[in-house]
């Protein structure tokens, strides 16, 4: 063997070596990513629960925010959503703990203005408040987590088509179960 069949095989081996190395660090980056959302809509399916069963006892007249605890559980949920979506830093807030800092996340705003309007009713339909905020709220995280995206992505890794909604979904429904 020659020196340049050496170069060759040599050239080969760290090609190969490459190769395995981006295959595996974008297999862990995705995995990173998909543990990412799977937590961010553990979360939120915790919060979103915590919301409609506030939203009944306040159409039936039944929520008193002295003696509730899902007024607490609400809070709780906004503290640990300041994890997932940190505050946007733009100097307001300086003295404020670190947390604290800045504009808060447009998610956490709807939260943070359920609670308040549970805690200080200033409505006239305060469950027609809760539910247009828990709407916004949806609405955010399904911009974030980007299910049809995230199902594209998933349908690419574990190469198997999955089913993604069209804008023609309620039709095609309908055209197979009938008006319901």
């Amino acid at each position: 063997m020659s020196i340049n069949d050496y170069f060759t095989l040599f050239s080969l081996l760290i090609s190969t070596i490459a190769l395995i190395y981006t295959y595996k660090s974008n297999t862990k980056r995705f995995e990173l990513a998909n543990q990412y959302k799977k937590d961010l809509l553990n979360w939120y399916q915790d919060t979103i629960r915590i919301l409609l069963i506030i939203r009944g006892q306040v159409a039936s007249g039944r929520f008193d925010w002295r003696e509730n605890d899902l007024l607490f559980s609400l809070s709780a949920q906004i503290e640990i959503g300041r994890f997932f979506l940190p505050n946007y830093q733009t100097g307001k807030g300086k003295d404020q703990p670190l947390a604290y800092q800045g504009n808060r996340h447009s998610a956490l705003d709807c939260l943070v203005n359920i609670y308040t309007e549970l805690k200080h009713p200033t409505q006239k339909d305060t469950n027609a408040y809760i539910k247009n905020m828990q709407m916004r709220y949806t609405s955010v995280m399904f911009k974030i987590i980007d299910p049809p995206g995230w199902n594209r992505q998933r349908a690419k890794t574990i190469k198997k088509d999955i089913i993604i909604p069209t804008d023609y979904s309620k039709q095609e429904f309908t055209k197979v179960y009938g008006n319901r």
